[in-house]
């Protein structure tokens, strides 16, 4: 595949990121919201696969000393229907979720 062919992803810039593999994980993280917002009602996903992308959102939402904030806003822009799809188990993402936005979302704004 030449490079000609790939298309940029217009969120995140590469050279924002040199030597650092947090823009990869940003995109492999929107694209695993992608693929499971995309769940057509009916169709199965085994256990083993919602529990391992639960675990990935979790990992990536987690507010502590070292916040990734190209993974973290990759999460957030690529799930905004993530809860509206029937995924057995997604509220045990919710606590994360809160907290993420808590945390970019200002307490009050500023007009």
């Amino acid at each position: 595949m030449s490079t000609d062919s790939m298309v940029p992803n217009p969120l995140f810039d590469i050279n924002e990121f040199p030597e650092s593999y947090e823009a990869g994980r940003a995109e492999a993280c929107g694209t695993l919201c992608r693929i499971f917002c995309s769940k057509k009602t009916g169709e199965d996903i085994l256990p083993v696969y919602l529990s391992r992308f639960y675990m990935v959102l979790i990992q990536g939402l987690q507010i502590s000393d070292f916040i990734c904030r190209p993974v973290l806003a990759s999460i957030i822009l690529n799930s905004s229907s993530l809860f509206c799809t029937d995924l057995k188990g997604i509220n045990v993402v919710v606590p994360y979720f809160i907290a993420a936005l808590e945390t970019i979302v200002p307490d009050r704004w500023d007009c």
